[in-house]
């Protein structure tokens, strides 16, 4: 039903599914392995420009987020 739902065949969403993660999905689960701690650590009060800027500090390539009011 949700192949049907998406337009898409069975056989590509198992193609699809069992295929290996990207080399962005695999620099993503590393850096949410970095940040997971740093939070924890921080009783959840690290907000995404601390983290950003700590990532930055440790050598991470981390994208400045534009300012939201």
């Amino acid at each position: 039903m949700t192949c049907r739902a998406g337009e898409v065949s069975q056989s590509w969403f198992y193609e699809w599914i069992g295929r290996k993660p990207t080399a962005g999905e695999q620099r993503q689960e590393l850096l949410d392995e970095e940040i997971q701690p740093l939070f924890t650590v921080s009783g959840g009060t690290y907000g995404s420009p601390r983290i950003a800027r700590d990532r930055r500090e440790a050598g991470w390539a981390v994208a400045k987020m534009a300012a939201t009011s």
